[in-house]
């Protein structure tokens, strides 16, 4: 995000550091100077509820999981935590890409057409 010179905020959250990749690192994400837009969540399964029902309180609209454990195969449990996951979304206005998921791209109107 800072190789890409995005203007907005972007804050690393980590109960575990003050500092990763040269950028100061907030404890708990109660701690947020503004409220996220997006949230890029990449922490261990266990947390990932946790840490949306905060953001969906905080009026996050969106958010990305790349954390797996949420039904894929035939894990109950997992299928437990997907089926809370869509009931978060149900009850919120946060959209939620994933989990599991490799990202997202946005195009232009034009991404249909070939140029060689």
């Amino acid at each position: 995000m800072k190789n890409a010179k995005f203007a907005g905020g972007v804050y690393l959250i980590n109960p575990n550091y003050q500092e990763l990749y040269v950028t100061n690192v907030i404890r708990t994400s109660r701690r947020w100077p503004e409220v996220p837009d997006e949230l890029l969540v990449l922490i261990p399964t266990r947390a990932v509820l946790g840490v949306l029902e905060e953001a969906a309180k905080a009026c996050t609209r969106s958010a990305t999981i790349y954390t797996a454990g949420f039904g894929e195969g035939d894990d109950e449990k997992g299928k437990e935590r997907a089926q809370a996951m869509r009931d978060l979304c149900d009850s919120t206005d946060m959209v939620i890409c994933g989990p599991n998921c490799m990202g997202s791209y946005s195009v232009g109107e034009d991404c249909g057409r070939f140029r060689p």
